[in-house]
């Protein structure tokens, strides 16, 4: 049985590129870049630890995961591109060291290069099944783009409508990648579906996470300006449940100076806090991240293999959602 140590060194050293053709090397150049990056690989070993609760012969489906990987990396090249961001992960992003018709057409051949991993190496009669749970995710994503990008030119926000679009962008896909590792391992249809639930709600418990750290974590350990959300006039959950418990007059004075980012950013930010503290948004924001962790661990607690297998995604999800930066 691997770890998730241990599956992270695997894909490290599995996530070869040396097959993308050398000669074209102005469209596989940003491919073998951004793969390069230093990152968690956390959809792929989610996808390697669910195969393993049901068959500990990961060789097989070790490509699968590769391409789960490679999907991941394709929408964050296009996700750059739409945000115009210079850096990624501390490195200039794709777009901005190779150009942005070199970053898009790498994408599109990642993403090509993905499906033909899913067809090639799916388990004899489990194709169909594989691509339907991605097919589905993938098309969440995009959705959950879109949301994100209408949600700039939006004031007012629901939490509803935020759960929606951090599920669909962010959670999905975590959540297909345990179920395809289910599926492929073998499991039975309520395992797929509970581990599925599990990885939605770990999804959802993470983004909240994430947008609570960028206020309320320490600026050191998380590595990025503190209450940086605040001064992009992101539409995060602070942001959001601060709306719910405010009046009309309140919310119409919050939203002007939520959204002025012409002012002192650091001014801005104080009184933005002032406003969070008195409202008690650190509580609230944790209560609903505990809310979705509690639920992701309900579900995964349902699955029917043993807990000995199954502690290394309850130790995954404890470090994911507990983490500090």
């Amino acid at each position: 049985m691997q770890t998730f140590s241990q599956f992270y060194n695997i894909l490290e050293n599995s996530l070869s590129i040396d097959n993308f053709h050398k000669e074209f090397d102005g469209l596989y150049g940003p491919v073998k870049y951004i793969l390069t990056l230093p990152a968690k690989r956390i959809r792929p070993i989610l996808f390697l630890l669910s195969h393993q609760l049901y068959n500990d012969d990961y060789e097989q489906v070790l490509p699968i995961a590769i391409g789960i990987e490679w999907f991941h990396n394709f929408t964050l090249m296009h996700d750059d591109i739409m945000d115009s961001a210079p850096l990624r992960r501390g490195f200039s992003t794709v777009h901005h060291k190779y150009g942005l018709n070199n970053a898009i057409l790498g994408g599109d051949v990642l993403l090509i290069y993905v499906y033909e991993n899913i067809r090639k190496y799916s388990p004899k009669g489990k194709l169909s099944d594989m691509l339907l749970c991605f097919n589905d995710a993938a098309i969440k994503v995009c959705e959950g783009q879109q949301k994100d990008i209408e949600f700039e030119q939006k004031i007012l926000v629901s939490f509803e409508e935020y759960e929606l679009m951090i599920s669909y962008k962010t959670a999905v896909l975590l959540a297909c990648s345990l179920k395809m590792g289910a599926l492929a391992g073998g499991a039975d249809n309520a395992d797929q579906n509970n581990l599925y639930s599990f990885g939605l709600n770990m999804g959802l418990a993470f983004q909240i996470q994430d947008d609570y750290l960028d206020i309320y974590g320490d600026e050191n350990k998380v590595g990025k300006q503190k209450a940086g959300d605040i001064i992009q006039a992101k539409k995060t959950a602070p942001y959001i449940l601060a709306l719910e418990k405010m009046t009309l007059k309140e919310k119409n004075d919050f939203v002007k100076l939520y959204i002025d980012k012409d002012n002192n950013p650091a001014d801005k930010v104080k009184k933005i806090l002032n406003l969070y503290n008195r409202l008690n948004i650190e509580e609230e924001v944790l209560s609903r991240k505990n809310k979705y962790q509690a639920l992701a661990m309900s579900s995964l607690e349902m699955v029917s293999a043993s807990d000995n297998l199954k502690q290394d995604l309850v130790n995954l999800s404890n470090q994911l959602l507990n983490r500090q930066a």
